[in-house]
């Protein structure tokens, strides 16, 4: 392969030429992978007479910025931070959310935030 801008000789797969320094691969240049990651939170829904209702989501970041990569079906209860054994209704909404990154492509990275629902993701995109 030859430098498209100064004729150099380069290897077949060189990305920049040694010569001029000219970028030689454009594939490379716009497949470059990037990584998004995404932590579950909680938020609040409404208020009840005896209990309140809440929801699970997806806090993501990327290239775009912040932004809402899904969320649970809502559900009753006390608040989620405050739980130390969740109740069935409860781990079953953080399970459809879970399950619902993991379609979207989402890897958990075994980490956790501070809290036993903050689950953290990581994905790639181009």
């Amino acid at each position: 392969m030859y430098c498209s801008d100064c004729g150099t000789q380069l290897p077949e797969r060189a990305n920049f030429c040694w010569q001029c320094g000219k970028a030689q691969n454009t594939a490379a240049k716009t497949s470059k992978v990037q990584e998004e990651t995404c932590e579950i939170d909680f938020e609040h829904v409404a208020y009840r007479v005896f209990s309140n209702r809440w929801k699970f989501w997806a806090k993501a970041i990327g290239a775009k910025g912040i932004y809402h990569a899904g969320e649970s079906p809502v559900f009753d209860g006390e608040h989620p931070s405050g739980m130390t054994h969740p109740v069935p209704q409860v781990r079953a909404a953080l399970d459809k959310l879970t399950e619902k990154l993991v379609r979207d492509g989402w890897q958990p990275t075994g980490n956790k935030g501070g809290f036993w629902y903050s689950y953290m993701f990581k994905r790639q995109v181009r």
